[in-house]
């Protein structure tokens, strides 16, 4: 699986609501697709991602605020199977997305 599978925004925990504007794509054929966990997900995602920590690095989101890791579609299944499913948005260039204070990625 390369980058572009992957995608470009590492896993990572927002501190306060946000709103992403996508105004171009250089394809225009090209959309962002938006993962997006809610806060009750930290520990799920900090155990899928960084299996040797401990569980107060999970629940404090160490692993997600360091920004080091993608959740490729395999991990989203394995998360599946746990009842930890996100809110799944797919962004046009001219759209914007606006969320609340969340666990997200790409």
């Amino acid at each position: 699986m390369d980058e572009e599978e992957l995608g470009t925004t590492f896993l990572h925990l927002d501190k306060s609501r946000a709103v992403n504007i996508m105004l171009h794509s250089f394809n225009h054929q090209v959309s962002a697709h938006w993962h997006i966990w809610p806060r009750s997900s930290i520990s799920a995602l900090g155990k899928l991602i960084s299996p040797n920590e401990t569980e107060e690095s999970w629940h404090l989101a160490t692993s997600i605020v360091g920004e080091m890791a993608f959740i490729d579609p395999a991990k989203i299944g394995i998360l599946a199977d746990l009842n930890e499913l996100p809110w799944m948005i797919e962004q046009q260039p001219g759209e914007a997305v606006s969320y609340p204070q969340v666990v997200l990625i790409r």
